[in-house]
């Protein structure tokens, strides 16, 4: 039988979570229903976990990413303040241990997943961590890890569920990473491509610039944010990037993705040109 609710939330992110905290501190009762983390088979993420995108594969971990790549670039490159104030930097200086990088960025993730958590309980909210799937349009099942099954009834329910990011009808996509998949990566890449030209795809090719990764930024047009920015700022950014890095391919429609006997990837562009020995592959486009 259905366990009956005032208010079914479905998504723990930023959206379901403010919804769901706001109904109870208004005497809602409230049940809050988030997937978690899972990888399909090909290791892929599934779900973004408590907190949503914004805190697990989105604002907060991105920041802490670009605030140590600006570290960095402080000492290293074309805009390297301490260079400009004459102070000598050592051979070898700026060297980025990309694991204890990953292992303190995660730990701050997982604090702020403790604190949703935290404080969805406090309000008073019920929290069953699982997969929903609806079963009438105010009865929801949810598959929980392990395999139990739970039904809950209400007559209002939020689907806060967010999206997944979007990749090109390419061969060979399936071997690129998204921004989502940057937050998993292990180690440093020493070679990347990132395909895309949206403030995403501008962002991540500027970190891993700027943390020392040799990084190729490709997209169609022929300059990178062509929707919805002002014109001076894309013409101010695009004489940065050109000035900074990384390097720019515009005009370069991606065709296809291959694995080479070494394990580094090749990107096919429609203009025939190809960049080969990649590390990774990052694709951040607009919808196709």
């Amino acid at each position: 039988m259905a366990e009956s609710f005032d208010f079914i939330v479905i998504g723990g992110g930023s959206a379901g979570s403010a919804c769901a905290r706001r109904a109870a501190g208004y005497g809602a009762k409230v049940v809050l229903l988030e997937r978690g983390v899972s990888r399909d088979a090909d290791g892929t993420r599934r779900g973004a976990g408590v907190g949503g995108t914004c805190v697990n594969v989105g604002c907060v971990p991105k920041k802490l990413m670009f605030n140590a790549a600006q570290q960095r670039e402080f000492i290293h490159g074309p805009s390297s303040l301490a260079r400009s104030y004459e102070v000598n930097i050592p051979e070898g200086a700026g060297a980025v241990d990309w694991p204890a990088l990953k292992a303190k960025r995660d730990a701050a993730v997982k604090s702020l997943n403790g604190a949703y958590d935290r404080n969805w309980k406090k309000a008073g909210i019920e929290v069953v961590m699982g997969l929903g799937a609806f079963v009438d349009s105010k009865t929801i099942k949810v598959t929980q890890p392990g395999g139990k099954e739970r039904a809950f009834t209400a007559p209002h329910i939020l689907i806060a569920c967010g999206g997944e990011p979007n990749l090109p009808r390419i061969p060979g996509a399936k071997l690129a990473i998204t921004s989502d998949g940057f937050f998993d990566l292990e180690e440093q890449p020493k070679k990347a491509a990132v395909v895309g030209a949206g403030y995403i795809g501008v962002e991540m090719a500027g970190i891993l610039h700027a943390l020392g990764t040799e990084t190729h930024l490709v997209f169609r047009g022929d300059t990178v944010l062509r929707r919805g920015f002002d014109p001076y700022i894309v013409e101010t950014l695009m004489g940065e990037l050109e000035k900074h890095g990384p390097t720019l391919h515009s005009s370069s429609n991606p065709t296809k993705i291959e694995r080479a006997a070494d394990g580094t990837l090749t990107l096919d562009m429609e203009n025939g040109k190809s960049l080969a020995g990649l590390d990774c592959i990052l694709m951040a486009p607009s919808p196709w």
